[in-house]
């Protein structure tokens, strides 16, 4: 025996032309997105490995070569839509050295289209409920907590007067982020008749307000 081989793996050989890690991520996106679909239709209690499995046309062991379990998949479809929402947000709010409330009201107007135009994220980034507590990576974990993490640097970024401290901003950010998702909720899912028109002015108002008095001088 080849003694370079002893105790050592053999180097996986690319199959046409596309290295093994490369084919185990294409698998694992096709595994994430169709969870996504599942959740969409059926929300996140129909997603399950066998059904997984077929809507991504993938056998049981490739599941497993990327997740352990129903809750991994959820969780990675959770990062991949909110990181899809932020990047979104992110583009629509512009240049940073705009006035603090400019920038948040483009940003909830983005927020409440994304979810307008893209249904499938609905159940899995807006129902928290649906999503398994086994999912949380830690005691702290909340819903959308990359968007309540803008909401609060936007917030000390355009406080005037003392500084307010970070518990502060992350106390009103959690309270407009709050407003945000409920009034998008209604909007779009008890209320699909309803024209998105007036959520955006309810959220404009709500925000105009909250930065009004955030922003006002202390003493």
């Amino acid at each position: 025996m080849d003694e370079r081989w002893t105790n050592t793996e053999r180097p996986e050989r690319p199959y046409m032309g596309v290295s093994g890690e490369e084919r185990t991520a294409e698998r694992r996106h096709r595994l994430v997105d169709a969870g996504i679909r599942i959740a969409s239709t059926r929300g996140c209690v129909g997603v399950g490995v066998r059904t997984v499995c077929v809507e991504a046309d993938l056998s049981h062991r490739y599941f497993y070569e990327s997740f352990k379990c129903k809750n991994e998949l959820l969780l990675a479809a959770y990062d991949q839509l909110q990181a899809t929402l932020i990047e979104t947000i992110v583009l629509a709010m512009g240049n940073p050295a705009e006035h603090c409330f400019t920038r948040l009201i483009r940003s909830v107007e983005a927020f409440l289209h994304f979810f307008e135009h893209h249904k499938h994220a609905r159940w899995i980034l807006l129902f928290e409920s649906a999503i398994p507590g086994a999912l949380s990576r830690d005691p702290t974990w909340r819903l959308l907590s990359a968007y309540e993490a803008m909401l609060t640097d936007e917030l000390r970024r355009g406080a005037t007067g003392n500084q307010p401290s970070n518990q502060a901003a992350q106390a009103m950010a959690c309270g407009l982020l709050g407003a945000t998702v409920q009034l998008t909720v209604r909007c779009l899912i008890c209320r699909p008749g309803e024209s998105i028109d007036h959520t955006l002015a309810a959220l404009r108002f709500i925000y105009g307000a909250a930065i009004h008095t955030w922003s006002r001088p202390c003493g």
